[in-house]
C-alpha cells in the first residue's frame, strides 16, 4: 500500500509540475500602488456587502422554510432564499412589474423570520441563535481566510465596466432591457437577448434592488455562494479540498468582471445536486413530498439560465434514486420549468420564431431571426463562393472533430491550456482553468469507498459532463459546471486511501491557489485606476474597448435616423444608434456580395433593408478586399466600396462608409 499511495502522489505532483511549467507565475508590475490598494479595499467592502446579502436571502429562506412548513433541514434555507429571489424576479418581468416597490413586496418572507424562529425539532430559539445556524458562521477560520481573500480580490476587479466580449454583444443589453422597460417582452435590435436569461433577471432583480454596484458583483455573489457550498462538505479537511479544488480555476477571476451565465449556472446546478444529496442523507427513509417537490422545482430552472441546463437539470433527477423519481420531483420539475425557463423560449419564439434561437436557425421561415438570413432571402438562391458549415466554425473554438484530438481534449485544456487546433492556436482565449477537474475521474476511481450516493455514479456523472463538454466548442468557461461538481464530490470523498500522508496532498492542492490570485491581482491592476476614481468610466472603456471611441464619433456625427451595417463587429452595447449585424465569419458578406453579383444589386438590397452607412474592422477590410481572389467578386466589392460608397471615418482599427450622395 505505501509503495502505490507513493506512485500515486508522484503522479499527481507530476501533474502539478507540468502544469507549473506551462502556466509559469510571473508577478504583475502594479503600475500605481495606491490605486491598487484603494481597489482592493472596495473590493473587501463588495466581499462584505456580498456577505450581508447572503445573510439576508437565508433569513428570506427560514421564512418561507417557517411559514410554509416544508420542514427542510436548516442546511437548504439559502438554496430555498435564492430561488425566491430568482422565482420572484422572473415573475415580475413576466407582469412588466420589475420596479423597486414590487421587489421590496417579495421580502415579505424575510420578515416572517424575524417573527418566530423554529428549529427542526420544534424548539423556539432566539435570533442570535438562528443567525449562528447561518452558513457563514458554520464554515471553518481557515476556509474563511480563503474566501476573503479570493473573493476580494474578484471584488476589486468586478467594480469597473465590463469589457467581456458577450457582455457587449448581449449580456449587458438584456439586462438593461429588463431595468428599463422593467419587463422580460422588451425587443431589440441584438437578436441575441433572445435566450435563456435567467441570469439577467436575477441580475436586474438587484439593480433594481440595490443599486448597479450589486449588479457588477452579481458574478462575484454567485462566485461566492458556491464557495460557502463547498465550505460546508463534512470535515474541515474536505471542506478545504472542495474549497480550493474550486476556486483553484483562474477562469473565475475572469467569470468575476463579466456578466457571463457560468457561474450562475454552476450555482444552480451545485444547489440542486446538494439539494438533491442533503435530502437523501436527512431522510434516510421517504423524503416528504414537500421536499421532493422544491428539488423538482431547483432542477426546472436550470433551463433557464442556459440551453445546457436541459441536460444538466437530469443529474440532480438521477441522484434521488429510483425511489423518490415520484409525481411530486416530476410535477416540481414541470412546474420550475414553466415559470422559470419556459417564459424565456416563449419569448424566443414570439420575438424571432425560435424557441433555441441562434441554434436551429430557421425553425420558422416566416419570421427570420437574423439580419443574415433577410440578406440572403433578399439576394434570392444561388451557390455560395466560399463553402460553410457549422462543425467547420465549431473547430475554430476547439481541437478538432477527429478521435485523437477529442479524447485529448481534456489533457490539452488543463495542462497546456491548448484552447485552439494549430490552425487557430490561441492560448488562454478566455481564461485558464486548473487541474483539478481532469483527476477527479482518477480519485473516484482509485477511492474503493461508496457513500450514501456512491463514486461509481458519481465517477459516471463526471464523465458524462466531460464528453458532453468535449462534444461542444471547447471553450473554457462551458467547463465551469464540470469543475464545479468535480470540486463538490472532492469534498464528500474519503482520502484515506490515496494517501497515507494526507498532508502531501493539502499541500499540493494549495500550491494551486496563487494562479488564481495572480490572475485576480492582474485583473485589479488592470481595473484599479477606474476602480479608485482615478479615472473616468468612459476614459477607462477608451483605452480597453476597441470599438468604444468609434461608436462615440458614430453618435456624435450621424444622422440619428441612421441605421449602420456592422462587419465582423457585434460588441455594440455602447453604440446608442440603431444597427444591424451580420455572422463573426467574413463568409457571410463574401457569399452575400458574390450572389448579388453586381454593386448595383448589392445597394438596391440593402437600402431596401434601411442600411445607410457599413462599418468594418480594418482585418476585416484586408480580408474582403485581398483574401479572395474571384473576377465577379472582386468586381462587385470593388465598384460598392469606390463607386457607390465613400469613407467617412478611418481610424487604426475602423472604417466606415455611407452611400454616395448623402
Amino acid at each position: 500500500m505505501k509503495t502505490i499511495s507513493l506512485i500515486k502522489f508522484i503522479l499527481f505532483a507530476g501533474f502539478l509540475l507540468l502544469y507549473a511549467i506551462q502556466h509559469p507565475l510571473v508577478w504583475p508590475v502594479i503600475s500605481d500602488w495606491q490605486a491598487f490598494f484603494r481597489a482592493f479595499l472596495f473590493g473587501m467592502e463588495g466581499c462584505i456587502f456580498c456577505f450581508f446579502l447572503i445573510l439576508f436571502i437565508e433569513k428570506i429562506g427560514q421564512g418561507l422554510n417557517w411559514g410554509l412548513k416544508l420542514g427542510i433541514p436548516p442546511s437548504l434555507e439559502l438554496h430555498l432564499g435564492f430561488f425566491w429571489i430568482l422565482l420572484s424576479s422572473i415573475f415580475l418581468l413576466l407582469i412588466g412589474k420589475l420596479s423597486f416597490a414590487f421587489c421590496c413586496i417579495t421580502f415579505t418572507p424575510f420578515l416572517l423570520s424575524f417573527f418566530t424562529q423554529i428549529s427542526v425539532v420544534g424548539n423556539t430559539t432566539s435570533l442570535f441563535d438562528s443567525l449562528k445556524r447561518s452558513t457563514i458562521f458554520e464554515i471553518s477560520i481557515p476556509c474563511l481566510g480563503i474566501i476573503v481573500l479570493i473573493v476580494s480580490t474578484f471584488a476589486a476587479s468586478s467594480l469597473a465596466p465590463s469589457v467581456a466580449y458577450d457582455d457587449q454583444v448581449y449580456q449587458m443589453k438584456a439586462i438593461e432591457g429588463f431595468t428599463s422597460t422593467e419587463s422580460l417582452w422588451f425587443d431589440s435590435n441584438q437578436q441575441n437577448v433572445f435566450r435563456p436569461l435567467a441570469h439577467a433577471a436575477f441580475i436586474a432583480f438587484l439593480q433594481k434592488t440595490f443599486g448597479e454596484k450589486s449588479a457588477r458583483l452579481a458574478n462575484v455573489l454567485f462566485f461566492l455562494l458556491l464557495c460557502l457550498v463547498m465550505a460546508r462538505l463534512g470535515s474541515t479537511n474536505s471542506a478545504i479540498i472542495a474549497l480550493v479544488a474550486l476556486i483553484s480555476n483562474p477562469e473565475w477571476a475572469f467569470l468575476s468582471n463579466s456578466f457571463y451565465a457560468e457561474p450562475f449556472l454552476c450555482l444552480l446546478f451545485i444547489f440542486a445536486i446538494d439539494f438533491a444529496e442533503k435530502l437523501s442523507l436527512f431522510y434516510l427513509n421517504e423524503i416528504p413530498p414537500k421536499a421532493v417537490f422544491l428539488c423538482g422545482l431547483l432542477c426546472g430552472a436550470l433551463p433557464g439560465a442556459k440551453y445546457s441546463g436541459i441536460f444538466l437539470a437530469v443529474i440532480p433527477l438521477i441522484l434521488l434514486g429510483r425511489k423518490n423519481l415520484s409525481k411530486s420531483l416530476f410535477a416540481g420539475f414541470a412546474l420550475g420549468f414553466f415559470f422559470l425557463s419556459f417564459p424565456f423560449y416563449l419569448r424566443n419564439w414570439i420575438f424571432v420564431g425560435n424557441p433555441f434561437f441562434p441554434h436551429l436557425l430557421g425553425i420558422n421561415r416566416e419570421i427570420f431571426s437574423t439580419f443574415t438570413e433577410k440578406l440572403f432571402f433578399e439576394v434570392g438562391p444561388g451557390e455560395n463562393l466560399l463553402p460553410f458549415s457549422y462543425n467547420d466554425f465549431l473547430d475554430k473554438f476547439g481541437f478538432g472533430r477527429d478521435f485523437l484530438s477529442l479524447i485529448s481534449a481534456p489533457f490539452n485544456v488543463s495542462i497546456f491550456c491548448q484552447f485552439h487546433n494549430e490552425n487557430f492556436p490561441l492560448s488562454f482565449f478566455d481564461g485558464q482553468i486548473g487541474i483539478i477537474a481532469l483527476l477527479v475521474p482518477f480519485f473516484l476511481m482509485m477511492n474503493k469507498k461508496i457513500d450514501s450516493i456512491g463514486n461509481k455514479k458519481r465517477l459516471f456523472i463526471c464523465l458524462v459532463l466531460w464528453i458532453f463538454w468535449i462534444k461542444g466548442t471547447h471553450q473554457i468557461r462551458l467547463l465551469m459546471p464540470v469543475v464545479a461538481l468535480s470540486a463538490y464530490y472532492l469534498g464528500k470523498t474519503d482520502f484515506s486511501e490515496l494517501f497515507q500522508k494526507g498532508m502531501f496532498f493539502y499541500l499540493a492542492l494549495l500550491c494551486l491557489l496563487p494562479w488564481t490570485l495572480i490572475l485576480g491581482v492582474e485583473k485589479i491592476e488592470k481595473n484599479c485606476k477606474v476602480v479608485s476614481g482615478k479615472i473616468s468610466e468612459e476614459q477607462f472603456l477608451e483605452e480597453h474597448l476597441q470599438p468604444f471611441t468609434t461608436f462615440k464619433w458614430m453618435e456624435k456625427n450621424l444622422p440619428p435616423n441612421s441605421k449602420p451595417l456592422l462587419l465582423l463587429e457585434e460588441r455594440s452595447f455602447h453604440l446608442k444608434l440603431p444597427h444591424f449585424w451580420t455572422d463573426l465569419i467574413p463568409q457571410t458578406f463574401i457569399n452575400f456580395l458574390f450572389r448579388a453579383q453586381s454593386a448595383k444589386n448589392t445597394k438596391e438590397i440593402l437600402q431596401r433593408l434601411n442600411v445607410t452607412h457599413i462599418l468594418m474592422p480594418v482585418f476585416g477590410w484586408n480580408i474582403y478586399k485581398t483574401a479572395i481572389v474571384q473576377a465577379e467578386y472582386n468586381q462587385t466589392f470593388e465598384e460598392l466600396f469606390t463607386k457607390l460608397m465613400k469613407p467617412v471615418f478611418h481610424n487604426k482599427d475602423y472604417i466606415l462608409f455611407e452611400w454616395q450622395g448623402n
